[in-house]
């Protein structure tokens, strides 16, 4: 069993959700590039239960912040996860709009577009230089992968809420040099 069906198999005896994000979503969404660990997106309040899930399946928690957790595997060789953790209104909201997909044969709950573009347009305000450019890069192929109208007023409002102007300006320019 694959760390994505282990956790996948373990959330569902627990009744936990979770939505995938993260580079696996990226990938689902159209842009195939490399990705080292597994992201989802899961419920603030259920981060005691979650605590104990990766435990159980092998992982230990190298970083605990307010808005993620980090684990890797105890021993042996696997993908680090991540936990991103959001409050109730927000989880339902996006695990509402997501859709079910299979990844490494698990049953697993994907992320929208939108929602996807939103929590990159959100990394991209609030990260450092590293990390900008791998994000960035992910919202430049999304678009182009999923002919996003940049110029469509949906779009471009999602873009200010969750990003800014200047970041909307530097996607459009990106896009249309492609």
């Amino acid at each position: 069993m694959n760390i994505v069906q282990s956790i996948q198999s373990a959330a569902a005896q627990r009744q936990l959700r979770f939505v995938v994000v993260g580079g696996f979503a990226v990938i689902e969404h159209g842009y195939a590039r490399l990705t080292l660990d597994f992201d989802l997106l899961v419920q603030r309040e259920a981060r005691e239960r979650w605590h104990a899930l990766m435990s159980d399946v092998g992982y230990k928690a190298v970083q605990e912040k307010e808005t993620f957790d980090q684990y890797a595997v105890r021993e042996g060789i696997g993908w680090p996860v991540d936990l991103m953790l959001v409050n109730e209104a927000t989880f339902q909201g996006i695990w509402a709009a997501s859709k079910p997909v299979s990844i490494q044969d698990a049953p697993v709950q994907l992320v929208s577009l939108e929602h996807l573009l939103s929590l990159k347009l959100h990394a991209l305000k609030h990260t450092h230089l590293g990390r900008f450019f791998k994000d960035f890069d992910d919202v430049v192929h999304l678009v182009a992968a999923n002919s996003v109208d940049l110029r469509s007023p949906a779009i471009r409002d999602l873009f200010l809420r969750y990003g800014n102007a200047d970041l909307y300006g530097k996607i459009c320019r990106a896009c249309e040099a492609q």
